[in-house]
């Protein structure tokens, strides 16, 4: 909206039938006025401008979640984050009792939603730690915090995956600021780069999104006509439980795909992707003064080549970090039931029970409880 109001403005160095216009100081107010914007843009945050959207009521929902428990930073603060595999699987509020009744009390916050990729839920993550007061954070800074991240193929190999897809809605807008959009460019750049070296058709260019985005993000276009008042009490929960199946979903079938290679062998690709690593590293370069541990899980699925690229990336992942999963196929046989799935990827409400059961005593194996926080 900035820039219509500054060519009006610009237009009063302009006096027809007199002297030419003056260029250099219509020029130079252009500049102090753009300069003054983007100074006053980068500290207004999102909560103001785009209250009510959906990226900001997520973040709302996981602070007041975390303020709710009672001396919440005496326990191990665990960090999901994830697409919708997670934001349907994983209820943590279920979560956090199973890890309690397994006698490893911790506070569960989920960084997830549909679509969303890497560089979308790292967003979410560093509005959520920026939104917290002074003293908020000097708890958390004193609490164990990990961060577990979700293994997917879709997502790992192409880090702005489904970005067209949500490219024009306010989550794709607020998402993409100048430093986002920078790493996000540099791993898409190396994902095309792969692409191209394994023979297959060159992604479509992403380079016009990202720079629309950055300016829409940075000088607010559009955002005042969609701009909600911004509300407090609004807040969007984390899970959303599925029910029923997926319209000509046949779980008969997914099923037998599965068990023709409960094990996960098969995958071929160099792991982890190259264009992984450097979202990885953007994530725990800018997360790092924050989270005292990255790690991984990789949530139940049905689908052979998903479960061969967990079983993959399990083997190959930097060699200082843990994983939760992949399933075996004792610990899947729990989850063969057709009622537990709404397609060969999402688990339904039920599915999500015992899914999350299973995922509790995973993370209580490989991150115990009694482990102090490592951060400064």
């Amino acid at each position: 909206m900035i820039v219509p109001v500054l060519a009006l403005l610009a237009l009063a160095f302009v006096a027809p039938g007199r002297k030419p216009p003056d260029v250099r100081r219509a020029v130079l107010f252009w500049s102090i006025g753009i300069l003054a914007f983007l100074a006053l843009r980068s500290v207004v945050p999102d909560e103001f401008l785009f209250g009510g959207s959906e990226s900001v009521r997520r973040n709302r929902f996981q602070v007041r979640h975390l303020l709710s428990r009672k001396d919440w930073e005496k326990d191990p603060i665990l960090i999901l984050e994830g697409s919708s595999v997670i934001q349907y699987g994983v209820d943590g509020i279920a979560l956090e009792k199973e890890l309690s009744r397994l006698g490893c009390p911790a506070t569960v916050l989920q960084f997830c939603a549909v679509g969303a990729n890497h560089f979308e839920r790292l967003h979410f993550l560093e509005s959520f730690f920026a939104s917290l007061t002074k003293s908020q954070q000097e708890k958390l800074k004193s609490a164990r915090v990990i961060l577990l991240s979700e293994v997917f193929d879709a997502y790992d190999e192409n880090p702005l995956y489904l970005l067209e897809r949500v490219a024009d809605n306010e989550r794709g807008i607020i998402c993409l600021t100048p430093r986002n959009a920078w790493d996000g460019w540099r791993a898409w750049s190396v994902y095309a780069a792969e692409q191209t070296k394994l023979g297959r058709p060159a992604p479509r260019p992403v380079a016009e999104i990202l720079i629309r985005h950055v300016l829409f993000n940075r000088f607010g276009l559009g955002a005042f006509s969609s701009m909600r008042w911004p509300d407090s009490r609004r807040k969007l929960p984390a899970f959303f439980a599925m029910e029923g199946s997926k319209p000509k979903f046949n779980y008969e079938e997914a099923c037998a795909g599965y068990l023709t290679n409960p094990h996960g062998k098969g995958f071929s690709l160099p792991l982890p992707f190259p264009q992984w690593n450097v979202s990885f590293e953007s994530m725990r370069r800018r997360l790092g003064s924050w989270v005292d541990e990255v790690g991984f899980f990789a949530f139940p699925t049905l689908e052979p080549h998903r479960l061969a690229y967990q079983v993959a990336f399990a083997q190959a992942r930097p060699g200082s970090t843990k994983m939760a999963g992949p399933a075996s196929p004792d610990e899947m046989s729990r989850l063969l039931d057709p009622a537990f799935w709404y397609d060969g990827t999402h688990v339904t409400g039920a599915g999500a029970k015992v899914a999350d059961e299973w995922l509790a005593g995973e993370i209580t194996k490989k991150w115990p409880c009694d482990t102090p926080p490592s951060h400064e």
